[in-house]
């Protein structure tokens, strides 16, 4: 705990916060989570409705809203606007938790290429320091304690050597040192798109990765490869896709006792097939490297949802929308609809038929399948 006390009064020292920083951050904190509410939102023209923009749109255009941007110096509504530019770039939470992807790393190093753009990058490390140490709120910091401040120092240092350091190695390193501290394998591709995936998962020990992999081996070999390539895209030389909102459907999934974790990552493979022509019959994605896509309306869904047949066909009631250069996932009233649908026999053998044809193309892979290992291709140092 000392050495971490330290480590963060190392950060805020090479931060070299000015008394309007503070003052500009701490407003920021104060009015951030009235964005959150849709009663808002929906007031806010659509090009604007994005967290970042909306706070930007608010302090701009609707002060009454937001009384506390009315008492702020010009210098202090800068240090907001820079941070929250950064914030819209490149997440710090994404990648502690391993949603985004090294291209999102890029974005952020063309970000900071200059002067002004490495003092938004240390506004924003001021505000991100004040936002992880308030998650969960009460008395001190529920959240930033022993062990999530490692990984928040963890990924601090590896920002700051963004002018010395690959965006591969940045963003494979935080994670090799997250496996490192799990005790996890770290060798093969496989063992790196598991690493990805306990970071999504929240894995805080090495029994929730036991239970992760038994998930991740009850899937079948084509489900398997197909999330392979989607946790190992690096959104520079292949497309990648982040999937907003990913470790809250983990997350509730598992809490769910009707769905679990097995079930989700299957319905994350209809997903990522749903999304290839999606991106590719739009103009707005043809030539983009990294798509991000929000999955916030899923875990909401898979939180409530009653009945596995209904959730493990939801994607097909389903629909992706672009707003902008993102897609959302809207799981629309087909799904709604049968929310409380309690499971019935016609459901239970639509279930097991599904589960039957599942396993007999998961037999049929192995029989045809003549390729060798899955080998690691990309770079990621």
């Amino acid at each position: 705990l000392q050495r971490q006390w330290q480590e963060l009064l190392e950060i805020v020292e090479w931060i070299s916060p000015t008394q309007e920083q503070v003052h500009g951050v701490l407003v920021l904190l104060a009015i951030r989570g009235i964005v959150k509410a849709k009663a808002v939102t929906r007031q806010i023209p659509k090009p604007h409705r994005r967290p970042e923009r909306a706070i930007t749109f608010l302090m701009e255009c609707c002060q009454q809203a937001v009384p506390s941007a009315t008492h702020l110096s010009d210098k202090a509504m800068e240090v907001i606007k820079s941070a929250l530019e950064v914030h819209e770039t490149f997440n710090l939470a994404q990648m502690l938790q391993g949603e985004n992807v090294p291209g999102s790393v890029v974005k952020l190093k063309e970000l900071i290429r200059d002067a002004e753009g490495e003092e938004a990058l240390r506004n924003y490390m001021l505000f991100l320091l004040g936002f992880m140490s308030g998650v969960s709120g009460g008395e001190g910091s529920r959240f930033m304690n022993a062990k999530n401040a490692e990984g928040f120092i963890a990924g601090v240092r590896m920002l700051q050597q963004l002018t010395s350091s690959t965006p591969r190695g940045i963003y494979w390193g935080l994670l090799v040192a997250r496996a490192d501290a799990l005790e996890i394998p770290r060798e093969t591709a496989e063992d790196f798109a598991l690493v990805r995936l306990a970071c999504l998962a929240r894995v805080q020990d090495p029994k929730s990765y036991v239970h992760l992999r038994s998930a991740w081996d009850g899937l079948g070999i084509r489900e398997r490869d197909l999330l392979m390539d989607h946790f190992l895209a690096d959104g520079m030389d292949q497309r990648a896709y982040v999937l907003e909102f990913l470790p809250a459907c983990v997350q509730n999934a598992q809490q769910n006792k009707v769905i679990g974790l097995s079930l989700l990552l299957e319905v994350l493979v209809d997903i990522i097939c749903n999304l290839h022509p999606a991106v590719a019959s739009s103009p707005a994605g043809e030539d983009a490297k990294i798509v991000p896509c929000n999955l916030s309306d899923l875990a909401e869904f898979v939180q409530v949802v009653k009945n596995r047949f209904i959730f493990r066909t939801c994607i097909s009631r389903a629909r992706l929308r672009w707003l902008g250069d993102r897609l959302t996932l809207e799981m629309t009233g087909g799904n709604w609809a049968r929310l409380n649908e309690a499971d019935s026999d016609t459901t239970a053998l639509a279930n097991t038929i599904k589960e039957i044809s599942d396993r007999q193309r998961e037999l049929e892979s192995r029989l045809h399948r003549n390729e060798g290992p899955y080998k690691l291709q990309r770079v990621i140092c």
